[in-house]
């Protein structure tokens, strides 16, 4: 069985590593910023003992994966997995120095200390190595491995094993790769055979978001399940410059690319997304931009995006503009509508209006109102609309003619006609304007006419004035969750984008900005039986409507240098502080995942790096011009 163990499941860095388990100590908790000490989202933390390898100390990373016999073990079958919070050498002559100590002797015990690190002598050094049960149990059979979720505790004293590069992938993937496959159940030959396929760089063809970051020069790529992270919401959370814009394009087209019955709405209030998703808008014919004002041409249009700084040089802006310049032919680039839109509240309005001024007086035309407002009542049920939508000249005619009938058979005197005299003076004002609307122009009704269809569809909306966009984001995501409950339709699946979620979902606003949290809060709570799903994107994590925060399933972190933030991830998502604040050592494009959904295994955070989307771009670019 070692042989087994040692070829197919494990590693020791040829030897290099030999560690004990030396104890399990129940979590102490955490301390808040308050200085309350609450419970952690980890219940034990094991310590281990590692023999001395300064090359080892180069090769160990936080995020690995432990194995330790545990009590249900016959033989050597059974292990409970912990990961690698953090790890640190100890010197045991320094122990013994301290401050009473004579300090020329506590100079020469230090620099003696220096050279043996160099010597590798484990008799005076040692690696420790705090580790966190991530709550599953690795099974051991002769040409497959299992997990099985719950605690067991491992024995104190056992051998220390790592998983290797392929037990790992397997370990992270295999949930995800039955969907896939389309099997049942996968094995890790299934897994070695798959990950033969995902070495090429062209997004179509594979569908890894990054790779696992742990073994040095070894890739492990990491698949998500693209449907939960949809379905299930998810958030990005990182400071300034920590790619977060750069990811969420990277999730965008792999989600786009390899799922079929998708559509993806972006609220792009920094303007970024028409350039990071530039491949994506050009190659797919289902995609449109949403601008706020008339262009002249596509400079014009480049004057107005935000292009990552890579892509500033005067060739690759020539690059974009052609490309832009090519969206605007095809009629992919649209103007959203300013003129005043007529909606059916306003009908209602209307009546309520003339029913409460003939109730005053006692008339008997109050009655032939309600007649009305219960034909609108069930033509807006036919209709599969609500009182926010836009009423159309053509359903103007429909309602007009229904209430002339209402009145004509009513056989009063004095017929209550003032209504569809002013219903019909809104239908010739909104024909006229009809016929004068630009082909570039599209409503709002257009749009959401254009999410209730089935197509394959990705939609940016470059709009940078806060409050129109807020109002952009009520209006669309309360019309289609609302059809979406009344037609209890869950396919396709929309995705909404929020980038600078500080802007959609404040904790605590004013007017436009709480109607707008409280919102997609309800998308965020309701979203998910409907088929509709919600990526926020922020940096400003204490400003944010946490009512949302906790509806998500996926959370990507970056570097967050406040601790509050740190926090606020690690009681939400039930990341340990110790990995979490692995993060502060994070570059650009370096993320912590941990999904109670998306993964291939639930609730484990994971470091990875991932796939960039300049690269994807640069690609695109320089291949389309070689095409010419």
């Amino acid at each position: 069985m070692k042989n087994i163990e040692e070829d197919n499941y494990f590693t020791t860095f040829d030897g290099e590593f030999d560690a004990r388990l030396s104890e399990v100590n129940v979590s102490r908790g955490v301390t808040t910023e308050k200085g309350v000490v609450v419970a952690g989202p980890a219940r034990f933390i094991c310590g281990i003992k590692a023999r001395y390898n300064k090359n080892l100390f180069r090769k160990l990373n936080e995020g690995m994966i432990l194995a330790v016999r545990n009590f249900k073990s016959k033989g050597s079958e059974r292990y409970t997995l912990m990961e690698i919070s953090r790890f640190w050498p100890e010197h045991f002559g320094l122990k013994g120095v301290s401050d009473r100590l004579y300090y020329p002797i506590q100079r020469e015990i230090i620099e003696q200390s220096a050279k043996d690190w160099e010597a590798n002598d484990t008799s005076t050094m040692m690696i420790r190595l705090n580790a966190v049960p991530i709550n599953y149990d690795l099974i051991l059979k002769e040409d497959d491995m299992e997990f099985e979720k719950g605690w067991t505790f491992p024995i104190i004293g056992e051998e220390v094993k790592i998983l290797n590069k392929t037990s790992i992938g397997y370990l992270f993937n295999k949930e995800v790769l039955k969907n896939l496959l389309k099997k049942e159940k996968v094995t890790i030959e299934d897994w070695k055979n798959y990950e033969k396929k995902l070495s090429s760089s062209q997004p179509e063809k594979n569908p890894r978001i990054g790779k696992i970051e742990m073994f040095p020069d070894e890739e492990i790529p990491l698949l998500v399940n693209f449907e939960d992270l949809i379905r299930y919401h998810f958030g990005i959370f990182a400071f300034t410059g920590g790619g977060k814009s750069n990811l969420v394009a990277n999730l965008v087209r792999k989600a786009f690319l390899h799922k079929d019955d998708i559509k993806v709405v972006i609220f792009d209030i920094s303007c970024e997304y028409i350039v990071l998703l530039l491949d994506l808008l050009c190659k797919e014919k289902s995609t449109m931009v949403v601008i706020d004002r008339e262009i002249e041409n596509a400079e014009d249009l480049d004057k107005s995006i935000v292009k990552p700084k890579s892509f500033e040089k005067e060739e690759l802006k020539k690059k974009i503009v052609e490309k832009l310049a090519k969206l605007i032919d095809e009629g992919k680039v649209k103007v959203l509508g300013t003129e005043e839109k007529k909606t059916y509240s306003q009908i209602i309005d209307l009546l309520i209006k003339n029913k409460e001024d003939y109730e005053a007086k006692g008339r008997p035309q109050a009655f032939i109102i309600e007649r009305m407002l219960d034909f609108l009542k069930d033509f807006l049920s036919k209709k599969d609309k609500d009182e926010t939508s836009e009423v159309t000249p053509e359903e103007l005619e429909e309602i007009i003619g229904e209430f002339e009938r209402i009145i004509d058979e009513s056989g009063m005197r004095y017929k209550p006609d003032d209504v569809p005299k002013a219903l019909r003076s809104w239908m010739e004002g909104l024909k006229e304007k009809g016929e004068k609307k630009a082909e570039n122009v599209i409503t709002i009704d257009e749009l959401l006419d254009r999410l209730e269809s089935d197509e394959k569809e990705l939609i940016v909306l470059n709009i940078p004035d806060p409050e129109r966009i807020r109002e952009l984001a009520i209006r669309i995501t309360s019309e289609i969750l609302g059809r979406r409950k009344r037609k209890f339709k869950i396919s396709p699946f929309i995705l909404f984008v929020f980038d600078e979620a500080q802007e959609f979902i404040k904790a605590r606003g004013k007017g436009l900005e709480t109607e707008c949290s409280e919102t997609i809060e309800d998308l965020s709570r309701h979203g998910r039986k409907y088929g509709l799903g919600v990526c926020i994107s922020t940096q400003r994590i204490a400003h944010l409507n946490t009512n949302v925060l906790q509806q998500l399933h996926t959370y990507f972190v970056g570097t967050l240098p406040r601790p509050y933030d740190r926090g606020l991830i690690s009681d939400v998502c039930t990341v340990d502080r110790e990995i979490l604040d692995k993060t502060l050592e994070f570059g650009k494009g370096e993320w912590l995942v941990s999904s109670h959904s998306a993964t291939g295994i639930p609730n484990v955070p994971i470091f990875i790096k991932a796939d960039n989307t300049e690269d994807v771009l640069l690609d695109f670019l320089k291949k389309e011009g070689n095409n010419k």
